[in-house]
Order: C-alpha cells, then structure tokens, then sequence
C-alpha cells in the first residue's frame, strides 16, 4: 500500500482502533472493577481507549486526502477516498464517544451515530467488493469491516439500554483482532499473516 506520495499512516490509525476496541471491550465486560482506592471509570476508558482511536483513525482520514499515498488520479483516488471516509466515520465517531466518556454525558447520541456508521459501512463494504481484481488482502479488508457491523449494533442497542454488554464487550474484542490484522497483513508489514 505505498504510492509514489509516501507510505499510507493506516498501521498507526490501526493500533488506536485496536486501543479503543480493546479497552471499551474490556470495560463492557467488567474487566474493570472498582477497588478501593482505584475506582476506574469512563474518563479512564476515554483516554486510554476511544481518544486514542480517534485520533490516530482522524490522522489517518486526512492523510488519505491531504497526503494522498496512492496517488491522485483513477482507482488510486477512488480507493483513498474510501478509506479516508471509513477512517474518518470511525474517527469521528471515537472522538464523540470519547468526548462523552470523558465529561460523563448521556452516550445514547453516540449510539445513534452508530445507526448511520451501519449504513456508510455497509456501502462502504459493498463499493469495495466490486473492485477489480479482488486479491486476498481486499478479501481481508471486508471481513475486518464486517467484524465492526456487530460493534455498531451492539453500542447502539446498550447506550439505548435494549441489551447487555457483554456479547458487546466481544465483539469489540473480535473487531480489535481484525483492526491488529489490517494494522499488518494489507500494508505489507507481515506477509506471513493469513490473508496477505
């Protein structure tokens, strides 16, 4: 995944996804009880997990547009701008939530944007399917894509309080695994990983 622009940021926008994944998941299971003394709360759960996905997942959006790595003509524009809209959507949506998280605020808006990222990503999955030839690295890309529909559903439902968070908290856990995937296999890191 490297243009004649530079090398793609989407490794680092992939660890602060994992981040947020894995530290949301973590706390949607009750990974973190409180203990006397150490009472670990959303503010916590905001800037160890969701800023950091925000921020790596906005770095990488604006990287796809400004510093366009793959170039600025044909497919390569249109590939980026794809992957600039999903960066940007997840980012966007990371930094509401760590927003919210932080200053304690009601997060049922943030499960609201979730109703709109299922569409976007969705689309997003489809537009990516119908890209010629179809390697096994674009294979991967949908199914770590398809790992975070689940996600989106999930944090609607429990900000809305129509499920329990546990199936939630591993999904997350499963949607971090395909994000630490693409932060190797699609950018050329690790070969050997599946699917490279």
């Amino acid at each position: 995944m490297v243009g004649a622009h530079g090398l793609t940021p989407l490794t680092f926008a992939m660890v602060g996804l994992v981040f947020a994944l894995y530290v949301n998941g973590a706390n949607l299971l009750g990974w973190f009880p409180d203990k006397e003394g150490l009472a670990l709360t959303g503010k916590t759960v905001a800037v160890a997990g969701s800023l950091m996905g925000a921020i790596t997942l906005l770095f990488d959006a604006i990287w796809f547009v400004a510093g366009s790595p793959f170039g600025t003509a044909g497919a390569s524009a249109t590939a980026q701008l794809v992957f600039g809209a999903i960066a940007g959507m997840y980012g966007l949506l990371w930094l509401a939530a760590g927003v919210a998280q932080l200053r304690g605020w009601d997060l049922r808006p943030v499960g609201q944007m979730c109703v709109a990222c299922i569409v976007f990503q969705v689309f997003e999955i489809a537009v990516i399917a119908t890209w010629n030839p179809f390697t096994n690295n674009l294979l991967g890309i949908e199914i770590a894509l398809a790992l975070f529909l689940p996600v989106l559903v999930g944090f609607y439902l429990v900000t809305h309080g129509r499920t329990g968070p546990t199936w939630v908290g591993w999904a997350c856990m499963a949607a971090a695994v395909g994000s630490f995937w693409l932060a190797f296999a699609p950018t050329g890191i690790a070969t050997w990983l599946p699917l490279s």
